[in-house]
């Protein structure tokens, strides 16, 4: 049985569910799934908040590593990593910053946090800097969080 809670899979976002077809978010392809297979178990924010069905579901490694990275406020740092990239360790943003272009995995930490952008792409290190960059300036330096995205991930966690 595939439980889907409010666009939730598992700790994946989903973007759009009908009875057959699940459209992941972070995934151009769609996931066909046999319609006797789904059980949507809330249709509001609300619902999903309480429900005990994602109580009980377990988090992946990366949404525990996040977890464990930030004990003090773990809904918020999951809500901004999800809003930033969805979780994809492999998210570019091409924007440009100050002297540099772009935005690099989980967190989308900008080039300007790092001398070698390419190693933000191995989300062990990307969630460690990330939460460098976040005790020198706290929630600040992402978009994600300034133009309150990351709220809508809240009801996620």
């Amino acid at each position: 049985m595939l439980v889907v809670i409010f666009g939730l899979y598992f700790g994946s976002f989903l973007t759009k569910v009908d009875p057959v077809k699940v459209v992941y978010a972070n995934n151009s392809h769609p996931v066909y799934v046999p319609k006797k297979e789904v059980k949507i178990v809330a249709k509001s924010v609300h619902e999903a908040q309480t429900s005990p069905v994602r109580a009980k579901m377990p988090l992946s490694e990366l949404e525990q590593l996040i977890v464990d990275t930030w004990p003090e406020d773990p809904e918020t740092a999951l809500a901004v990593a999800y809003a930033e990239s969805m979780l994809n360790s492999n998210a570019h943003n091409p924007e440009w910053h100050k002297n540099c272009q772009g935005s690099y995995g989980v967190f989308q930490i900008a080039c300007v946090h790092e001398v070698n952008p390419s190693v933000l792409y191995d989300a062990k290190y990307n969630i460690k800097r990330a939460r460098e960059i976040y005790d020198a300036h706290g929630w600040q330096p992402w978009g994600a969080y300034t133009d309150k995205r990351y709220k809508q991930f809240l009801a996620m966690n």
